[in-house]
């Protein structure tokens, strides 16, 4: 029933000339989010294009389910979803300003192995509460989990609460300057990207399919933000 529901809905949009296209914290203010907006503009200007916001929790089940066609998130993706990469961009660690670390402007994951992370919700995917986390760590010491966040805004507030720190991409520091907070360049963490993604089932769908046309079109060495 779950399938014919996502069908359903999916087909229902396309017939009515409307695409929901879901981002995730923002991803709407980054240039590559807005060239491709624009550009689908351009080829279907009669197409209304619905903008639905998620979160840590819901960012790949919307696509599973058919809430969204397709969104801007930030990668490892599960299985059954799929994704163009658009940037990449390195981690920062965000600190509460106080925390004796914050005098430096380089850290290492080394120097963060007291730290007290930002739990993400179990609902998420395995693999992506991993990467965000940096866990394992090269260093083998167990990362000790603090408070949870369903969001950017939750790991923020958490991290101005003196209650733990968080690993966000290097575009944080433009749009999310807080109050209590610092951000501070990881030396050795992996870098991150952000993507265009969808459900595997609906690549060709006319919508989906322009929109990863557009996507691929656009040369990784963009500005992340």
């Amino acid at each position: 029933m779950a399938d014919l529901r996502h069908v359903a809905e999916v087909q229902s949009r396309e017939n009515s000339g409307r695409i929901v296209v879901g981002t995730l914290a923002a991803e709407p203010a980054m240039p590559h989010t807005r060239f491709i907006l624009d550009e689908l503009h351009k080829h279907r200007p009669h197409l209304a294009i619905e903008m639905r916001s998620l979160n840590f929790i819901n960012q790949y089940e919307a696509l599973a389910s058919g809430e969204v066609d397709v969104a801007f998130l930030r990668p490892p993706a599960p299985s059954g979803i799929q994704a163009h990469q658009l940037t990449e961009e390195p981690r920062l660690v965000c600190l509460p300003d106080d925390d004796p670390l914050a005098v430096q402007e380089r850290l290492s994951l080394a120097d963060l192995s007291d730290r007290t992370m930002v739990t993400m919700p179990p609902e998420s995917p395995q693999e992506w509460r991993d990467f965000w986390a940096i866990d394992p760590r090269p260093n083998g010491i167990p990362i000790r989990f603090g408070p949870l966040a369903i969001d950017v805004e939750g790991v923020l507030q958490a991290i101005a609460r003196k209650q733990a720190i968080g690993f966000l991409p290097a575009s944080a520091r433009d749009f999310y300057p807080r109050p209590g907070t610092v951000y501070r360049d990881l030396v050795d963490a992996p870098p991150c990207t952000m993507a265009l993604t969808w459900f595997a089932r609906n690549r060709d769908r006319p919508h989906v399919a322009l929109m990863r046309k557009i996507a691929r079109a656009i040369p990784l060495g963009w500005p992340a933000g």
